[in-house]
């Protein structure tokens, strides 16, 4: 019955350990039966060095979980190519003391959650182009704002008559706001502070510097 569900499930048992999958489990995560079983840290936690916000909730997700508390999860987990997932688990307790074991159904509501976020990052980015206050402050609030969203090093440049571009905002979703970017070689202070961010000369792309000419977005 349970390998003909189309939602993900799993069997925990009494320490934690992940004793039991389903086939559609490993169709969403890319970690099937043959696995089995699977400790923690369990393989499709977030990363710590590049998602340890997802991977603080997850713990404390896994933490109520593992001590049978029932309820339904939004958690982000990591898939075995390592692109990023949500997945909205349900969980129930199954038997008493040492024999307990948790079962959990669960479902991708990725593209969910990304329309969701998307219409937050419109409403903030029409907010910041609008509210009065220093160009450099709403740009770096901008690239926060974006950052946020895909979760990455964001850069703003603005691009000159002759296709070259200049950093005038920079964000990082990690550590906050680098200092401002530079083109130029740093002094000894500013490279050893890890804020610093340091961008190599580029030019546009030639169809980006037409568009600059006539004034286009």
């Amino acid at each position: 019955l349970h390998d003909a569900m189309h939602d993900a499930l799993f069997v925990l048992d009494g320490a934690g350990v992940v004793v039991h999958v389903n086939d559609e489990f490993g169709a969403l995560l890319g970690y099937g039966p043959e696995g089995l079983p699977y400790h923690r840290p369990l393989p499709w936690w977030p990363d710590p060095d590049t998602d340890p916000d997802g991977l603080a909730a997850v713990r404390e997700t896994n933490k109520q979980v593992t001590e049978g508390a029932p309820g339904r999860w939004l958690v982000r987990l990591r898939h075995r190519d390592g692109h990023r997932i949500w997945v909205d688990w349900s969980t129930a307790a199954v038997g008493e003391g040492a024999d307990r074991q948790v079962v959990g159904i669960g479902r991708d509501v990725t593209a969910a959650q990304r329309a969701a976020a998307r219409d937050r990052l419109l409403a903030e980015t029409g907010w910041l182009l609008i509210h009065s206050g220093e160009l450099a402050e709403r740009l770096n609030a901008l690239a926060a704002a974006i950052a946020q969203h895909f979760n990455g090093l964001v850069v703003l440049e603005r691009a000159a008559l002759d296709g070259s571009l200049e950093p005038v905002a920079s964000a990082d979703p990690v550590t906050g706001h680098p200092t401002t970017a530079q083109r130029a070689a740093p002094d000894a202070a500013e490279r050893d502070d890890p804020r610093t961010l340091i961008i190599p000369m580029v030019l546009a792309e030639q169809s980006l510097g037409r568009l600059t000419v006539v004034g286009a977005p």
